[in-house]
């Protein structure tokens, strides 16, 4: 059918059709680790590349993310002035290149308490970085920061900076 479809249009409007090729790999969510400690979770990149995406937290609740080349701060549940929202951030796979590979999106809400005492968010931070993946270096490479912060530090902002 799809051979039909592309001869048609190629004869009806005089032009070469462009071929349909398989479809980018469908996204995918890095699912929170069932507990503290150390959880591994493999990640299918497209490609026929799987690696594995290493949680690492404390019994309090902070505690990174390890994946090929990058260490990053994406889990932080005990107030010292500041947590994320749910107690992590949400990490994303996705092809936004269109290279067959998943990219890796990480998005969230930081709340800062700026140590009170008293439970009192007196600000919010919505943030986002995008890292696409390198198959070159086998790495990914930040593209995309919408933050105050690095988010192999995590953040540690002062009232009203």
């Amino acid at each position: 059918m799809r051979l039909i479809l592309s001869l048609t249009a190629t004869l009806t409007l005089g032009c070469a059709a462009q071929r349909v090729t398989d479809p980018p790999p469908a996204p995918i969510r890095l699912a929170p680790p069932a507990e503290d400690g150390v959880s591994v979770q493999r990640v299918d990149l497209g490609r026929g590349l799987v690696v594995d995406a290493t949680s690492d937290i404390t019994s309090k609740g902070n505690g990174t993310l390890n994946i090929l080349n990058q260490s990053l701060f994406i889990y932080d549940a005990h107030d010292e002035g500041d947590v994320y929202e749910h107690g992590r951030l949400n990490v994303a796979f996705t092809d936004l290149d269109d290279d067959g590979y998943r990219d890796m999106v990480i998005t969230g809400v930081v709340l800062y308490t700026y140590e009170t005492g008293d439970d009192v968010i007196a600000d919010r931070e919505a943030v986002t970085w995008v890292y696409t993946y390198e198959p070159d270096a086998n790495g990914f490479a930040l593209r995309y920061t919408n933050a105050s912060f690095d988010l192999a530090d995590g953040p540690e902002r002062e009232p009203y900076d």
